[in-house]
């Protein structure tokens, strides 16, 4: 089934389409978390990641995704970009500087943001749960120290 339908299919996409399978590839495989980052209906996220799946010859919105990143992948046009990484955890790596930059500016930003909150059913366990209280904890005192910190000198410059 796969077989019947080639690159040129990535054509056939809408934007919208390719911007939501490109979320999915990211790791964003509910609506309701991409309804969020979009500001999108859940019903119109629905509707338009199956008719996409429906256009690449699949089922699912997770294979959606893979089969419309191996397309983008296969495509010489200068247009279509590659994703990072895909639901199941492979990673379609980058080479050179920038993507080092990149990785490790998103590693601290992930770490920055703390654990998840709101919305959706989280599956860590109770030891778990308070690390991530902690590192709360320990970012937000560092940052109120800082602030003391940059406060108290701010007032002895001009004293």
């Amino acid at each position: 089934m796969m077989d019947a339908v080639s690159p040129d299919t990535i054509s056939q996409l809408s934007e919208r389409q390719k911007e939501l399978l490109d979320l999915v590839s990211s790791g964003m495989t509910t609506s309701k978390a991409i309804s969020r980052e979009t500001g999108l209906a859940v019903g119109t996220i629905d509707n338009s990641l199956q008719n996409a799946a429906k256009n690449l010859g699949v089922v699912g919105r997770i294979e959606a995704a893979r089969r419309y990143a191996d397309l983008k992948e296969k495509s010489h046009t200068v247009s279509h970009v590659r994703t990072d990484s895909l639901p199941d955890g492979s990673k379609i790596e980058a080479t050179g500087p920038a993507s080092v930059i990149k990785q490790t500016l998103a590693v601290i930003v992930d770490y920055l943001k703390g654990p998840p909150t709101g919305g959706e059913e989280h599956s860590l366990r109770k030891d778990q749960i308070v690390l991530q209280i902690l590192r709360v904890a320990v970012v937000g005192f560092v940052v109120v120290m800082g602030l003391v910190l940059f406060f108290l000198g701010f007032f002895r410059a001009f004293s």
